[in-house]
């Protein structure tokens, strides 16, 4: 598990956390870590019908700065690392990034964002969205700190590289894992229990009722409450039991809890619930090509990685996974 960890660079202080990130975990795992920096061409777009020589030239050669320092923090963590710098106009950097995953058989991504301020500017506009949703493996996204920081130049990436590496003693001993049943959190779970037999981590499991899939053609809120919520609670009491019964077989150490709250959003008591019970990372399922499980409805996914304070893995279902299946796969992975 985790022995290739594809991780993109760009030298800003938000990719530099994403890669002493990988380093722990590839340190963890006994694996390698593959750097990867895409040419940021948009910032000379304006202003010139073709690109001059020299500013190609430029370009090329700050890419291949980036990533021979950042090698040379991975060595320094005692991990071995390869490199690849984009050549000229070789697509999106989803592209780029799912090309290298499948050419080293990555088994995780490793991606830095701003937190608060969304997506680093390593992966402009829906770059960042665009690999969770198309990587056929999980994508783990680490919260920079806030900071006022931008890209660092070049010539600065070295002292950056020498800067103390905040929480890296840290390790994930506490995993929180959203489940609602479906197949894609049950693909979140599966990983969540590979991780935390690899971390020896302990997971908590929870379920929020879903009201508002609900709560259209009431009249009145008695019916809801007499009718339906006892419904809700029993379904998820099962949803948890099944998934909890997935952690046990694993040999691994289990709590649960049931969100009963409906004046939230999902985002809101995922985050809370990081916070309250300290875990070190969120564990959640995506539908991949057809955006974020329906456990994190809407933007709430994009919530969770802007506002939550520990990294959030983001795991894409198989396409071709049905609920069965799902539940297999979670079960298969739980099994000696």
């Amino acid at each position: 598990m985790y022995a290739n960890i594809l991780v993109p660079v760009d030298g800003s202080p938000t990719s530099i956390q994403g890669v002493d990130e990988a380093i722990r975990l590839a340190k963890l795992a006994g694996g390698s870590i593959r750097l990867v920096h895409v040419l940021d061409q948009l910032v000379f777009i304006s202003g010139f019908e073709t690109y001059p020589l020299d500013v190609l030239g430029i370009l090329k050669d700050a890419g291949e700065q980036i990533v021979k320092q950042m090698k040379e923090r991975v060595a320094a963590g005692g991990v071995d690392a390869s490199t690849f710098v984009s050549g000229l106009f070789p697509g999106r950097v989803c592209e780029v990034v799912a090309e290298q995953a499948q050419a080293v058989h990555a088994d995780l991504i490793v991606i830095g964002t701003h937190g608060r301020r969304g997506v680093g500017r390593l992966l402009i506009g829906s770059d960042a969205e665009q690999i969770v949703r198309t990587s056929t493996v999980p994508v783990l996204l680490v919260r920079a700190a806030d900071s006022g920081a931008g890209r660092v130049a070049p010539a600065k990436v070295e002292a950056a590289a020498c800067a103390p590496r905040h929480g890296s003693a840290t390790m994930y001993k506490r995993i929180l894992v959203p489940v609602d049943g479906s197949p894609t959190s049950m693909s979140g779970l599966g990983e969540a229990i590979r991780m935390a037999t690899l971390a020896g981590a302990s997971l908590r499991l929870m379920h929020v009722l879903d009201a508002w899939s609900y709560a259209n053609g009431f009249e009145t809120p008695a019916i809801y409450c007499e009718e339906v919520l006892p419904h809700m609670k029993q379904e998820g009491a099962r949803i948890l039991d099944e998934a909890r019964e997935c952690v046990l077989k694993a040999g691994l150490a289990v709590s649960t809890v049931l969100i009963e709250k409906v004046t939230q959003r999902v985002s809101e008591l995922v985050v809370a619930q990081a916070s309250e019970w300290q875990a070190d990372v969120i564990v959640i399922g995506s539908h991949g090509r057809h955006g974020f499980d329906r456990v994190m409805m809407g933007s709430d996914a994009e919530q969770i990685v802007r506002h939550a304070q520990v990294p959030v893995l983001v795991v894409r279902e198989p396409e071709d996974a049905g609920p069965k299946e799902g539940r297999q796969a979670a079960r298969a992975i739980a099994s000696p």
